[in-house]
Formats: structure tokens, C-alpha cells, sequence
């Protein structure tokens, strides 16, 4: 299977000596923690192990889903690296997160971040997702992972339907030591922008040390 690097982020810490983001950590807001393995998310900084490591991301939304994290070797290579997810957008018929793994250099306090997001979802999958009518027009054709599903979903009446849309809801959840994704299905429309939402997909995301890929995929239908 094709490996896809989502995006790859480099920043280069200084090490230990520097003074920490701060002083008083009583007054920032924790976030999430893996107290066993030394490992601290705040307002805008991860404390790594005693470390400080600053970041910039997005993650707090009217729906206040705060971050999780995961400390595990995910690509085999003897070293644990951080599975951080963080949720950034939502608003009617959207649910945003972005998944973000850190290969943290013990010594130096350098980091490789690697991020998966809805920014380059199609580069996640072996082919893209595509849909076309049902012969008498009432349904779609979903064409996926080498199969057709026929969804009894009907076209909206008056709409000319115009493709199948996966960038409004992307969801990541921790299984044990694994990494899942759901990702929504919505049928698309000319004369709109609005999601018609009508199933989901869910697979294993797969980091090798180098990028991303999708594994395990179902597909689900409504109710």
C-alpha cells in the first residue's frame, strides 16, 4: 500500500538548560496527561519528561473536547513515540480532529512531528472514494475499496447530486495500543454546500516512521 506523509513539521528545541515555559505550572490549564510515563499537555506547551516543548495548535472549541494522548512504538523501531489527538473544528454537521505523532529525541529535545488531518484525507486512501447514480436515479452507487455499495439513501428530490464528500467529519479514537478513524459520508449537491450525510467508514491508521497509511476498512450505512 502507498505510504502517505500527511505533513511533516521539524522543529529543532533547545535542550535541557533552557528555562521552562514557565515557572508557576499551577496557573496553566492541563489538558491531558500520562503521569506514568512523565508526560504533561498544557494550554500551549508539552512538558516532556521534564522538558518543554511549544506548539500551535488549534484544539479548543465550543465543545471544549479537550486532547488524548498515547506513548507507544508505533512504527517497531525500538523507540515510543506520542499519539496526540486534537480536536479543532465543529459547527452543524462538521466534527474536526487532526492526529498528530511526535518522534521526541531523548537528548536533544528535537522533535519530528508527523500530522493527519482532513487537509490531504484523500491521500489517505489505496483509491479515492468515488459515487455515481443508480440506474433509475433514486439512489447512488458508492464505489470503494473494490466494491460498489448500493445506498438505498435516496437523492435528494429537486438536487442534482454531484459527488460523494469526506472532509466534514473526521474523527480519531485510541483502541488499546491502536489508532482509529471514522470518517462521515455525505452525498454532495450542485446547488449547495451542505453535507447529506449517509454512512461512515472506519479503518486503522498506520504510522510506519514515515507517514501514514489506512488499514481494516468497513463501511457502515445509516442506522
Amino acid at each position: 500500500m502507498k505510504k502517505f506523509l500527511a505533513l511533516l513539521l521539524v522543529a529543532i528545541l533547545l535542550s535541557a538548560c533552557n528555562s521552562p515555559v514557565t515557572d508557576d505550572i499551577t496557573e496553566v490549564p492541563l489538558f491531558a496527561e500520562l503521569p506514568d510515563d512523565d508526560i504533561y499537555l498544557y494550554n500551549d506547551f508539552l512538558r516532556y519528561k521534564g522538558k518543554d516543548i511549544p506548539f500551535e495548535w488549534e484544539g479548543i472549541t465550543p465543545r471544549q473536547i479537550l486532547p488524548e494522548l498515547l506513548y507507544h512504538d508505533f512504527d517497531g523501531d525500538g523507540k515510543k513515540e506520542l499519539a496526540v489527538t486534537v480536536y479543532y473544528g465543529s459547527g452543524t454537521g462538521i466534527a474536526l480532529m487532526s492526529l498528530h505523532i511526535l518522534k521526541i529525541e531523548e537528548n536533544t529535545n528535537a522533535f519530528t512531528e508527523y500530522v493527519i488531518s482532513v487537509d490531504n484525507i484523500e491521500d489517505w486512501f489505496t483509491e479515492p472514494i468515488s459515487a455515481t447514480l443508480s440506474e433509475d436515479g433514486e439512489s447512488i452507487v458508492l464505489h470503494f475499496d473494490g466494491e460498489n455499495h448500493v445506498i438505498s439513501e435516496p437523492v435528494l428530490t429537486g438536487y442534482t447530486f454531484s459527488g460523494v464528500g469526506t472532509s466534514y467529519t473526521v474523527l480519531f479514537a485510541f483502541d488499546g495500543t491502536r489508532i482509529k478513524a471514522t470518517i462521515a459520508l455525505a452525498m454532495l449537491y450542485e446547488e449547495g454546500v451542505f453535507a447529506h450525510y449517509f454512512g461512515e467508514v472506519h479503518a486503522d491508521v498506520v504510522f510506519d516512521g514515515e507517514g501514514f497509511r489506512l488499514e481494516n476498512y468497513s463501511v457502515s450505512f445509516g442506522e
